[in-house]
């Protein structure tokens, strides 16, 4: 049970990193999404 709690704990924050890294990509480029909607 231990390792699969570590298991766990390890994806969960590899999972919210990754988000994080998505979300700053997404509001980064935002801007160009909304322009390429506009056009």
């Amino acid at each position: 049970m231990a390792m699969s709690t570590k298991n766990q704990l390890r994806i969960a924050h590899g999972l919210n990193s990754f988000i994080r890294a998505w979300h700053t990509a997404v509001s980064l480029s935002s801007p160009s999404l909304i322009l390429l909607e506009k056009g």
